[in-house]
């Protein structure tokens, strides 16, 4: 009897084992749990938004650039010039942590909101009132110099087709139809490929992920140093190309456009979107260099825009998160 209870004593796990076990599964339930948070549920923030840490971020500005371990940063990217950012954001050369072979810190292009300079630069400088610059709702509008605002109208025209013409505002990289549908206002951040669909009288939004068919690799851009004229206003001819189509586009800085009513869009419109450029014609060619499609704007009425035609208020309510 006694050796039965002994070769059952020998084939449970010792107190020590048990221990360990119960670490690994609850460091992997951590695990798991870290993950799916800064997955799916950590709001992420777009290009100059605010944060704290990297995975506050979006993966087209991944990385959280803070002035000290006590203050917010703002999400970034790296860039080598100006259009590789976005409307009120400029591309400034910072120190890295790294160091070269002579021991000088690394220095690389990032993009940062002129605001945020600004502030910073008052904060220095001991100025009343000064405050990090910050979004103050759930969209942050852009404002400043070199930010496109204004109502323009948009031609499309295919072979066979009659002509569509829609109208729209644009204010930097935000984009919205002049009037609202069904008492809805739908807004594209093009710096973020986020559209939004508010809802004033209910006080709430939904917000969805505009999707890109293909990477922006699969572009090939070439700036060509011809320029023309494009509703009374000089922009630069661009060439595009990918492997469905070929692309001659007149490109207008300051701001972006994307359709409002697009839920996907091909890389090439993304590619203008994050460098900050609004194409007022876009010239599309198949096989044969045969014309496919022309887009065009055919106004800009530029004037100054409410910021409330845009913003988002912290107290409405993501209606999506019920």
């Amino acid at each position: 009897m006694s050796e039965e209870l002994e070769d059952e004593a020998a084939k449970k796990p010792s107190r020590a084992i048990i221990v360990r076990r119960v670490l690994v599964f609850g460091l992997a339930l951590s695990c798991a749990a870290f993950w799916i948070w800064s997955r799916y549920l950590v709001v992420k923030s777009p290009l100059g938004g605010p944060c704290r840490w990297g995975v506050e971020c979006q993966k087209e500005a991944p990385r959280c650039m803070r002035p000290d371990v006590d203050e917010a940063g703002i999400c970034s990217r790296a860039c080598t010039a100006p259009e590789d950012c976005a409307p009120g954001i400029r591309c400034i050369e910072v120190e890295l942590d790294e160091r070269d072979d002579k021991g000088s810190y690394l220095k690389e292009g990032t993009c940062v909101p002129q605001a945020y300079l600004d502030a910073r630069k008052a904060k220095a400088r001991g100025d009343a009132g000064a405050v990090p610059a910050k979004t103050e709702g759930w969209l942050e509008v852009p404002e400043g110099e070199g930010t496109l605002e204004a109502e323009i109208t948009v031609r499309t025209t295919r072979p066979g087709q009659a002509p569509s013409e829609k109208s729209f505002l644009v204010k930097g990289g935000l984009v919205r139809a002049s009037e609202a549908e069904g008492g809805k206002r739908r807004i594209v951040d093009t710096s973020s490929m986020r559209a939004f669909v508010v809802d004033d009288a209910k006080r709430t939004f939904t917000a969805s992920v505009i999707g890109v068919g293909g990477a922006a690799s699969d572009v090939t851009t070439t700036k060509t140093d011809a320029k023309d004229r494009v509703a009374d206003r000089e922009c630069e001819v661009w060439e595009l190309a990918d492997k469905r189509a070929k692309r001659t586009v007149c490109i207008l800085h300051g701001g972006a456009f994307v359709d409002p009513a697009a839920s996907t869009v091909g890389p090439w419109v993304k590619e203008l979107a994050v460098r900050g450029a609004l194409a007022l014609r876009v010239v599309e060619r198949g096989e044969g260099d045969r014309e496919v499609s022309r887009t065009e704007v055919t106004r800009v009425a530029a004037r100054p825009l409410e910021r409330s035609l845009f913003a988002i208020p912290k107290s409405y309510r993501n209606a999506a998160g019920r």
